[in-house]
């Protein structure tokens, strides 16, 4: 079990599997499936197989393990708690961001009766939560979360660290989906500023916090200073990671959005045209980000005129969207109202109409959409409305653009 740990963190997945699986047939030998002795070890298979992408056997081991700890051990006990957490990141990887959440909490109750608040555990759980409810629009209690982690953190660590610095950029993250944009970019920035004091000028990290500082400073429409930090996460990427890791799709793709905003149309098309590219290779053509980068090269080559090809981009990425996430979600309005744009800009009025509409009513009820989505959404049904002549019709829609607060231009953050 040992070399397989050991195998593992050498990136040596299938030897290190072989091995757990070894250790683990032995124990069961000797001790039995219930005993508590096998549960380490299949919980270390288990993450294992959730690395690979093994699913459904880490979580048939996953909700083993839990059984024997919750029938062998007292009621709030450490080992129940990383079961509980160790379930959840199955159920998260599966797709059930509900579910993951709701086991985590459990182990968060567990862990805040028997730990001091600054233990690495209890943190750990509460970030892992945080981002679970994130994924679920509770951005509230997210927020809380990662504040009660930054107050522990000041207990743990006396200046600079890196988790201290995942903390704040986490929290930005947050405060910026909730249009608290100020105080996300004092905290993006704080956040960087640490990463380069920490790692230096060519660390992946300083990377993550350039992007992510540039994604909001796009949302709040302040694009040359995003250009200026995306070419520079970009910079660092390309040499760190090397030029076909997935992460410089993810800046190159920031770069599209930007240029885009600022009406380069040819300069967004090249880098949106990248980065699908890349993600294809990269990642494979069923990848969500191939998805994203489908819609957004849509929604860039309409701009452009090029409505032949961005309805067959966009189209591809509804059908995508409607499969993985159902008619309902938000990515799936989105692009469903892009596609509606270019009916509109086709003449195909009829057709776009029902879109326009559907994506519309599914975003004024997201609690995930921002005012930049509806508004958005509203400007493209008023467009079609007058271009058909049947302004009475856009007059009501016309009301509730104006009633929209301005908001950033954020349409692209999916």
């Amino acid at each position: 079990s040992d070399l397989g740990f050991v195998l593992k963190l050498s990136g040596a997945l299938e030897e290190a599997e072989s091995c757990y699986r070894r250790s683990l047939d032995l124990q069961r030998l000797a001790f039995g499936d219930g005993s508590l002795t096998t549960t380490y070890t299949m919980n270390n298979l288990a993450a294992l197989l959730r690395q690979r992408g093994d699913l459904q056997e880490a979580l048939a081991l996953c909700e083993q393990v839990l059984a024997v700890r919750q029938a062998e051990l007292p009621q709030f006990h450490g080992d129940i708690a990383v079961s509980l957490h160790s379930l959840a990141n199955v159920h998260k990887s599966l797709g059930d961001k509900a579910r993951a959440a709701s086991l985590l909490r459990e182990a968060l109750d567990i862990q805040r009766r028997i730990f001091e608040p600054s233990h690495p555990s209890l943190c750990a759980t509460m970030q892992s939560l945080a981002v679970a409810l994130s994924g679920l629009g509770q951005l509230s209690e997210a927020e809380a979360l990662f504040r009660e982690l930054i107050e522990f953190h000041a207990m743990t660590y006396e200046g600079d660290h890196p988790t201290v610095a995942r903390a704040q950029a986490s929290l930005a993250t947050i405060l910026g989906m909730q249009g608290n944009y100020d105080e996300a970019k004092r905290l993006h920035r704080e956040a960087l500023d640490m990463r380069r004091r920490l790692f230096g000028d060519s660390h992946p990290d300083l990377a993550v916090s350039l992007h992510n500082l540039a994604g909001l400073l796009s949302d709040v429409e302040e694009l040359e200073p995003a250009e200026a930090l995306y070419r520079e996460a970009l910079a660092i990427r390309r040499d760190v990671l090397g030029e076909g890791h997935w992460l410089v799709g993810l800046t190159l793709h920031g770069l599209s959005v930007v240029r885009r905003g600022m009406n380069d149309l040819p300069e967004a098309e090249r880098f949106a045209r990248e980065a699908l590219a890349l993600w294809t290779t990269s990642l494979g053509d069923d990848s969500g980000y191939v998805t994203m980068a489908m819609s957004s090269l849509g929604v860039t080559l309409v701009g452009a005129g090029q409505l032949e090809e961005a309805d067959r981009l966009l189209t591809q990425a509804l059908e995508r969207y409607e499969a993985r996430y159902g008619p309902e979600h938000r990515y799936t309005a989105i692009t469903k109202s892009r596609l509606g744009e270019c009916y509109t800009l086709a003449g195909r009025r009829t057709e776009a109409e029902p879109l326009l509409i559907g994506a519309y009513e599914t975003l004024a009820g997201s609690q995930r959409a921002n005012a930049t989505h509806r508004r958005n959404a509203l400007r493209r049904i008023v467009t079609m409305y007058d271009d058909w002549g049947k302004r009475e019709r856009a007059e009501p829609y016309r009301r509730l653009l104006d009633s929209v607060a301005a908001d950033a231009s954020g349409e692209d953050k999916e």
